[in-house]
């Protein structure tokens, strides 16, 4: 027996042989008659039982979502926030005493003297890279201080090395003072390695300053 179905997006029929599918559901399930408004029968197809429900299926370790967590540094974070403004007076400092040390190995004639200002002027604007770094890690805002160049002038070149050990000791004085009251332990350590820094930077001009003199 063939029937000519009709469907909503054919305008013409595809030729179906029922017979043929009817043996096939007879192997398949043979209580039940897939087409019964072909074999005169007005019941509806009943539809299956859905299956019981099966233990929950795990998800697997990359399925997973990872719990959102917010961000708790051990270190640079929010202990260290206290010690920011030091932070950037360290910065403003190390930045216009690297200034003064530059503009001054240009017009001494001391070539000792000369190199260890540009030493010196060196290793200072090292020093305000990682206060900057510090900076931004502790609050996600990288300062950038404007610095005047300080015309600062000397009498004799002794006087100008007295100058620069008094600034350096003084530096590594408060660099270590900032690192003992820092409760960040990671910031804490930065301080005191750059108090042993300028305390060596004092050691250098003081033993410059000894064969000037000498």
């Amino acid at each position: 027996m063939q029937h000519t179905d009709y469907t909503p997006r054919q305008e013409a029929g595809a030729v179906c042989d029922y017979e043929m599918y009817d043996r096939i559901w007879q192997r398949v399930s043979p209580n039940l008659q897939p087409y019964p408004h072909l074999h005169g029968e007005a019941s509806e197809i009943t539809p299956p039982a859905p299956a019981a429900p099966g233990p929950a299926s795990r998800q697997s370790p990359e399925e997973e979502t990872p719990p959102e967590t917010a961000l708790t540094p051990c270190c640079m974070g929010g202990d260290a926030r206290s010690s920011l403004d030091v932070l950037k007076g360290f910065l403003e400092e190390e930045l216009a005493e690297c200034r003064c040390a530059m503009a001054l190995s240009r017009q001494v004639s001391h070539r000792g003297t000369a190199r260890l200002l540009r030493q010196m002027a060196g290793e200072k604007r090292e020093t305000a890279r990682r206060l900057q770094a510090a900076c931004y890690l502790i609050d996600g805002a990288c300062p950038a201080p404007e610095v005047p160049l300080e015309r600062t002038r000397f009498g004799s070149l002794a006087e100008l090395l007295r100058w620069f050990y008094h600034q350096e000791a003084c530096n590594g004085y408060h660099y270590q003072q900032a690192a003992e009251e820092a409760s960040d332990p990671c910031l804490s350590a930065l301080l005191a390695e750059l108090g042993r820094q300028a305390y060596g930077r004092a050691d250098a001009v003081m033993r410059l300053l000894g064969e000037v003199l000498c």
